[in-house]
């Protein structure tokens, strides 16, 4: 149960239904803000609607470019699809726009865990941890 305001309480699938328009009221509201875009990108992949989320993120990203944490949503979504190459490139981009990101980080360690030498998300996730011990 995800708590909400006084004794009222959702579920996860409830808040979920409930953020979704929340989101795209806040794109309504400032179509230009790469902020609500993210928004409604991290409610799409937390629905599993990974091209939905990229879609989103490509418009955060055409209003402003050097959003580091709409490039690392885009990487998780390019890796949800399974294009790796491109979800490397994104979580690389993120990671040279905010390189002290814990999230970023770690996200990016996610990337580089499938492969035979795994050595890089290793070191990516070791420096998330330091970054934030105690998250």
């Amino acid at each position: 149960m995800l708590p909400a305001y006084g004794d009222l309480t959702l579920t996860a699938a409830e808040g979920l239904r409930a953020a979704e328009p929340a989101a795209c009221r806040a794109v309504a509201l400032a179509p230009v803000d790469p902020e609500g875009h993210i928004a409604l990108a991290s409610v799409l992949l937390t629905g599993y609607d990974f091209r939905g989320a990229l879609t989103t993120l490509d418009a955060a990203l055409a209003h402003d470019p050097s959003h580091a944490a709409a490039h690392q949503r885009r990487g998780e979504a390019l890796h949800a699809l399974g294009r790796m190459p491109e979800a490397e490139a994104a979580g690389r981009m993120a990671l040279a726009l905010d390189p002290l990101s814990a999230v970023i980080n770690n996200a990016l360690s996610y990337v580089y865990l499938g492969r035979p030498d795994n050595d890089e998300a290793i070191r990516l996730w070791r420096r998330a941890v330091a970054m934030e011990p105690d998250a």
